[in-house]
């Protein structure tokens, strides 16, 4: 029996079951549809959560030390020292983390997050400026802050502005707002979020929760964390500053993405659980037709029809309506994913792997969930057929 001729006999055997074939068919678009959505939107993530460390940059580094001797290690002028002694390092800045009691006129009290930083600090970080101007060498030891964007928002909303000039106590002292900071993505090596964050000029007594001093860092091009905690390790060890922790941006980024891609893989996983339970409307499906269809098989094998014409025939309609499923899956897919990328605000990103995967298992499907019935129908003897 001739290719085209199966073809038609199988375009019409999946139009006489159409009510049943659309349901199978609705079952595959849905987990199809389910594939591409997921896997693009866990692409999607990735992207952004990553964008988001690049934008502060992959080099930076943060040296930490355990112990109070890390104070000593971490002032101005040792970290100017260090910059200009190690090779490792580009640019350096200290900072000291912690929170301290917030009081700004009609009402608002809060502990918020403080950094005190240095003026080299915005150009390390990458920060810029909404309103204002930023912390400056003039500036010394005085009570002047620097907002971050969100708790400017915050400060806003509770009825205080124009924050540049504006009055508050902080760690019962009053400050004097010199700026508002533009919104940033979160430091991967800071203790907190610049955003919700008040700066502060580095020699400034503040009262408040204290952590250890740290240094920020940018490495040189093709410095290595491991390298540089020894260099420093051994510089500061005489005065007495042990248990040094390096956080770099890079590891941070590489565990992140490792991070991502598994949970992707895991989204696809579940998409294709979906996909396989559409594969078993078909199984169902083809069953069905097989017994509905037992005295048109019987006519055919009696008409000359042969065994390997029947199974083809079965399994062209399993592949055909798995195909069609498919197709309308990948429209649904691509549809829900920039519906989603817009309500989110990401860029609208189609997972090329999502696509292919939808595919590929919706291929399998049609032909696994096919095999069987149409090895079932192509068994069966003219006469026991004919009886039906």
């Amino acid at each position: 029996m001739r290719a085209a001729a199966i073809l038609a006999e199988a375009r019409r055997g999946v139009a006489r079951s159409r009510r049943r074939s659309q349901l199978a068919l609705l079952g595959i678009a849905l987990g199809v549809a389910s594939v591409v959505t997921l896997l693009s939107a866990g692409a999607s993530m990735r992207r952004q959560a990553l964008a988001q460390f690049e934008q502060l940059g992959s080099d930076v580094v943060s040296l930490r030390w355990a112990g109070g001797e890390g104070a000593r290690a971490a002032g101005t002028a040792e970290t100017a020292a260090l910059v200009r002694t190690v090779p490792e390092l580009l640019a350096a800045t200290p900072v000291v983390a912690l929170e301290a009691e917030l009081r700004a006129p009609r009402g608002v009290r809060k502990r918020v997050p403080t950094l005190k930083v240095a003026p080299d600090f915005a150009a390390l970080h990458r920060l810029r400026l909404a309103d204002g101007r930023f912390l400056s060498e003039l500036d010394g030891n005085g009570a002047v802050a620097v907002a971050g964007a969100l708790l400017a928002r915050r400060l806003e909303a509770a009825g205080l502005g124009p924050l540049a000039g504006a009055r508050l106590e902080l760690g019962g002292r009053a400050f004097t707002l010199l700026g508002v900071l533009a919104p940033s993505p979160p430091g991967p090596v800071l203790p907190y979020r610049v955003d919700e964050a008040l700066l502060v000029p580095f020699a400034s007594r503040v009262r408040g929760e204290r952590s250890a001093p740290s240094i920020t860092a940018r490495l040189a091009p093709g410095g290595d964390p491991a390298r540089l905690r020894d260099t420093v390790e051994g510089l500061f060890a005489e005065r007495g500053a042990a248990d040094l922790e390096v956080v770099a941006a890079a590891e941070l980024l590489a565990r992140r993405a490792q991070q991502l891609r598994l949970y992707s893989l895991l989204l696809g996983f579940l998409a294709c659980v979906a996909l396989v339970v559409g594969g078993a409307g078909i199984l169902n499906v083809m069953a069905l037709a097989v017994g509905a269809r037992r005295r048109e098989i019987g006519v055919r094998r009696s008409l000359g029809a042969r065994q390997v014409d029947i199974e083809r025939q079965f399994l062209l309609e399993s592949v055909l309506l798995a195909l069609a499923g498919g197709l309308l899956g990948l429209l649904l897919g691509v549809a829900a994913t920039w519906t989603l990328a817009h309500l989110a605000g990401w860029d609208r990103e189609v997972s090329s792997f999502g696509l292919l995967l939808g595919l590929v298992v919706t291929l399998v499907l049609g032909i696994g969930s096919g095999w069987l019935p149409a090895r079932q129908a192509a068994r069966l003897s003219p006469a026991a057929a004919l009886r039906g």
